[in-house]
């Protein structure tokens, strides 16, 4: 017995040793693992945020991943460029308005903050939590969309600076990114198409296949509209709408930041609904409400692009809600005192002294255009008469 003690007693350092080396090599092998995780993430940047800014052909040039994640990517980006402008709106705004248009001595580094099916409280929200990341922002564009005034309003929501912490550290070290980033190298060695993207400042682009106009269909758009309106009919404007309106109204002269009120295009397919199913007083109350504000600005009056007949090959929409690229750019470039190539009545400051000529010159031509058009016509009315009487 004395013998096996003075063995163990012996033995026992080397265990402690033993352990120890264990630990640490363990330790400096997932340290390193990790790292070498993090540096491939890094180089796939599959989400267009990584400080390495390195694209490459046949590795990570097209981000495919940097898609339908607007509500964790932007305020990181806000956050990382602090720009001096920055859209707010819906998918109309994320999907037509280039920044870079604006770029200059008059609205310095624009940014595309726009997020698809935004509320007006969502918006409010998005701006308070951008006044917090970058101080420095002095012009605001938002889009006044019709619709959303006809729908409640939720209280306006807390966005936590925490959480675009919490976002901007799960779009760079998360197994989810880490998965990504081998699709995004997996894709980039497969093909040089591009898909429906986020572009670096924010907006997005449609697929390098794609045709415009392909899903610019009367029927599809007809049966739509109608089985909307029957399951649910079209509101009246809400007063939550124009509580939320002048909230950030009021945000934005407590920041001292020059506020633009957008009205992007509408199609004259959605004026001749707002028509036939009786809902033209509501666009009338929704302009006389807009007239009460400073600096509207419309893109909506009736003209060739606003009229733009359906066809593959449509320049100015890519369906029937969105307007195209194309037509952004020229709005924003018009916004910006260059109106060459544009309609001649393609802008228009929405007051209380132009209100009524710009309602007067929409219904007639809205109803001009229905003269002109007796194929749509016929079809949404048979459509209105078999679901909705």
């Amino acid at each position: 017995m004395g013998i096996l003690n003075l063995a163990a007693n012996s033995l026992a350092p080397q265990r402690g040793s033993i352990s120890q080396k264990f630990v640490l090599m363990l330790f400096v092998s997932v340290v390193a693992f990790t790292a070498v995780i993090a540096g491939f993430v890094a180089l796939a940047d599959p989400y267009g945020v990584s400080p390495i800014k390195v694209a490459r052909s046949g590795l990570n040039s097209t981000k495919l991943k940097r898609l339908n994640i607007d509500r964790q990517l932007k305020p990181y980006e806000v956050l990382r460029y602090q720009p001096d402008t920055v859209f707010i709106g819906t998918s109309r705004v994320n999907q037509s308005l280039d920044p870079a248009i604006l770029d200059g001595a008059r609205f310095g580094l624009s940014y595309n903050a726009a997020i698809p099916a935004s509320t007006l409280s969502e918006n409010e929200a998005s701006l308070r939590l951008f006044f917090r990341l970058a101080p420095g922002i002095k012009n605001v564009l938002m889009e006044v969309f019709f619709y959303n005034f006809t729908r409640d309003q939720s209280p306006t929501p807390e966005f936590a600076i925490s959480q675009v912490a919490a976002d901007a550290v799960a779009l760079q070290f998360s197994f989810q990114a880490l998965r990504q980033a081998i699709e995004t190298v997996q894709y980039n060695r497969i093909t040089d198409a591009i898909p429906a993207h986020m572009e670096p400042r924010g907006y997005w682009v449609p697929d390098s296949w794609s045709k415009p106009g392909e899903i610019f269909q009367l029927q599809p758009f007809v049966t739509s509209i109608i089985a909307a309106e029957r399951s649910h009919p079209l509101q009246g404007l809400k007063q939550s709408a124009e509580v939320r309106l002048d909230q950030i109204v009021a945000l934005a002269k407590a920041h001292d930041v020059n506020l633009t009120l957008l009205v992007l295009p509408s199609h004259a397919w959605d004026d001749y609904r707002l028509l036939s199913l009786g809902h033209w007083g509501k666009l009338e109350d929704y302009y006389r409400l807009l007239a009460r504000y400073q600096n509207v600005v419309s893109f909506t009056q009736p003209n060739e692009v606003t009229q733009e007949p359906a066809r593959i090959g449509m320049r100015w929409w890519y369906d029937p809600v969105h307007p195209s690229l194309d037509m952004g750019r020229m709005a924003l470039r018009a916004l910006n005192g260059d109106l060459s190539g544009a309609p001649r009545n393609f802008m228009a400051r929405i007051t209380p002294e132009a209100v009524d000529q710009l309602l007067a010159k929409r219904k007639a031509a809205a109803k001009q255009w229905a003269v002109e058009n007796p194929e749509f016509v016929e079809q949404f009315e048979a459509e209105k008469a078999r679901v909705l009487h």
